[in-house]
């Protein structure tokens, strides 16, 4: 009854925003909008590469979100996006459930709340603050503020003040993570400068820094990424990306502080035929977070993935499902991906994605082996109009002998699949 009480005040509250904002002659702009995203999603030995155990899954998810955007004056605006994903067909979260899981996934929600104040105080700067998303580079290390709801929403709370000097767009926050889904931290920052240079024609180069405090009693870490990522193009048809960062701060390993001392990076190849019908494309891609090294005593390696638990490595979910079965529940640390990525336009709106990947350990127990396993993966997505798209996908993981070797007591070695059915609308 709350769910439905609050639903319902939700949707009155915002229809009552779109009419005292055109009401007002002080307002210049407004305007609305959303989208609705339904989901048919499959999954066959995602949790343990176990076919013994059953843990296969059939479900849909229906994501429906509402905006409202209003300018009180010139370079002074609002903005509210409320959201619901609800998921049907799975027990732990349909709308008879009363259980924490199921809470997340079925009441509407503030997704975006900000404010927003562009050449602040007659300065250059634009202020930013409140609910928002935030997303750099390839979402290396920020992306992600809610990761434990599968991509029904992504925001930080934050501060964000941003300007443009020159060749230079500067960006500095300071930002929380949903704390109640974050690995269940009670009292988490994060800190950032990030810095963006044009100065080059076809190429951009990223400078960044960022301090992420977790003041948890159970977890108290201090860790700093200093990092650089440079994009652009090399040749006609021929573009690139590459990204480096170094960690070091604190680790809490069981009360005990060690230092950390960590480095990730990754790099990309893509060679483009747009003068060819179907406009094909190949891309070849590397991906390294380093590991913990047993040896070493005195410090923690293992790379922080800071806000970065989000599908990012596959078409679809599968890969990040499986970094819950490392000692770093849910984390992309201790990896090496290699990547080949073929694209098409066999018809027109049509897109066709066929990849491989090879994921491995860069570190791993003595005897064990540090091959994660093989993952073919295909895709096609269509656009039927502006505002309506969808696409299907599936993904065959071929299980190495990491995941036993490293957990044996709960893990198997078959392989897993994952898949998914879209339809996006937008309006």
């Amino acid at each position: 009854m709350k769910k439905l009480l609050s639903g319902f005040l939700s949707i009155i509250l915002i229809i009552g925003l779109v009419g005292l904002c055109r009401a007002e002659e002080a307002v210049n702009k407004v305007s609305v909008g959303g989208d609705m995203r339904i989901r048919g999603q499959v999954t066959k030995n995602n949790a343990d590469l176990n076919s013994k155990s059953y843990d296969n899954e059939q479900f849909y998810r229906h994501r429906i979100r509402l905006w409202i955007k209003g300018e009180v004056e010139e370079g002074y605006s609002g903005y509210v996006r409320l959201a619901t994903e609800p998921r049907w067909g799975r027990p732990d979260t349909t709308y008879n459930d009363s259980s924490a899981k199921a809470e997340w996934t079925n009441h509407l929600m503030i997704d975006n709340a900000y404010l927003e104040a562009k050449d602040f105080l007659g300065t250059p700067l634009n202020l930013k603050i409140g609910r928002q998303d935030l997303t750099y580079g390839e979402g290396f290390l920020v992306f992600e503020g809610t990761p434990a709801d599968g991509s029904r929403t992504i925001y930080f709370d934050a501060i964000k003040l941003s300007g443009v000097f020159g060749p230079n767009t500067v960006d500095l926050f300071t930002a929380k993570p949903d704390e109640k889904k974050y690995d269940l931290i009670d009292d988490e920052d994060v800190y950032g400068l990030y810095i963006t240079n044009k100065s080059l024609a076809d190429h951009t180069l990223d400078l960044y820094g960022l301090q992420r405090e977790q003041r948890d009693p159970s977890l108290k870490n201090s860790t700093t990424a200093v990092g650089v990522r440079a994009s652009g193009k090399l040749i006609e048809n021929l573009t690139y990306a590459a990204e480096v960062a170094k960690e070091f701060g604190t680790y809490d390993k069981r009360g005990k502080d060690l230092d950390r001392d960590a480095i990730g990076g990754l790099a990309t190849l893509t060679y483009a035929m747009p003068e060819v019908t179907t406009k094909p494309s190949i891309k070849l891609g590397a991906y390294y977070t380093s590991g913990d090294d047993s040896d070493t005593k005195d410090k923690n390696e293992a790379w922080d993935g800071f806000y970065s638990e989000f599908p990012k490595y596959g078409y679809g979910d599968l890969l990040a499902n499986l970094t819950k079965l490392d000692k770093d529940d849910g984390t992309w640390t201790n990896h090496l991906i290699y990547e080949v990525d073929l694209k098409t336009n066999p018809f027109p709106n049509m897109t066709a994605s066929l990849g491989y990947l090879y994921l491995a350990a860069n570190e791993a127990p003595s005897g064990a082996s540090k091959v994660r396993g093989r993952c073919p993966q295909a895709q096609v997505a269509y656009k039927f109009t502006p505002s309506v798209s969808g696409h299907a996908l599936v993904q065959y993981f071929q299980s190495g002998n990491y995941y036993v070797d490293t957990n044996p007591t709960k893990v198997s070695t078959d392989n897993a699949v994952w898949g998914r059915v879209e339809m996006t609308i937008k309006f």
